[in-house]
């Protein structure tokens, strides 16, 4: 008598297989992306924590007075002192072909 495994046994192993990879793949990926989502936030926050130290270590503490108080609430104004203070810090590449972008200090 020989011994083995039926067509019929195979096909129904590779089947259930198929079902549990088919119910475990989406889950590893949606983890898999918000860990790599995680990391970039950990990675921005680190390189705008280290910008601001270098701005401050070069023009001293932010001291807002009441006049720049009031202006806080100013778009143009935080985007004014982000591009004095920051920016020079921080340098942004772009990828050839993508609209990827990369913050680097």
């Amino acid at each position: 008598m020989k011994k083995g495994f039926t067509l019929s046994e195979i096909l129904i192993t590779l089947g259930v297989i198929g079902v549990v990879a088919a119910i475990t793949l989406p889950s590893l990926i949606t983890k898999c992306r918000r860990q790599e989502a995680a990391t970039k936030l950990e990675k921005f926050h680190t390189i705008i924590n280290q910008a601001v130290k270098m701005s401050i270590a070069e023009h001293g503490e932010i001291d807002l007075d009441n006049k720049n108080r009031e202006d806080t609430s100013n778009a143009e104004y935080i985007e004014k002192w982000y591009k004095e203070n920051i920016t020079k810090y921080i340098k942004t590449i772009k990828e050839e072909g993508s609209e990827k972008k990369q913050c680097l200090l």
